[in-house]
């Protein structure tokens, strides 16, 4: 029995489906959509197993908070594809916090450390 031999690389850019906008223009007012982008770049760097699709779980600071999940695909050349992003309930976001596969929220990280 052969085992599957699996790569994991760093993020080191990201390519957009073409229906990724329109995904975030339909589901999000503008000023979330643009919350929700910025919290793709802290993707960068992070070690994930290459040619795997994944869903990260995120918020954004909005009246009230806002949940999301983002669907990508890890490439082979470490390039994140991003595909799909929907709202979420803070019961799925707490999944994604459990599984680790969650965006950091800067503002609670600086609030925990004092």
């Amino acid at each position: 029995m052969e085992l599957e031999q699996k790569y994991i690389g760093a993020i080191k850019g990201f390519e957009f489906d073409e229906g990724f906008f329109d995904s975030i223009r339909e589901k999000f007012p503008a000023s979330e959509g643009i919350k929700i982008t910025k919290k793709i770049d802290n993707l960068n760097g992070i070690y994930l197993e290459v040619d795997e699709t994944y869903i990260f779980g995120g918020v954004i600071d909005a009246k009230p908070d806002k949940f999301f999940s983002l669907l990508f695909r890890v490439s082979s050349f470490g390039v994140a594809e991003l595909f799909d992003v929907q709202e979420i309930e803070l019961n799925e976001y707490l999944e994604h916090i459990l599984d680790g596969t969650y965006f950091e929220n800067e503002v609670w990280n600086i609030n925990m450390m004092t």
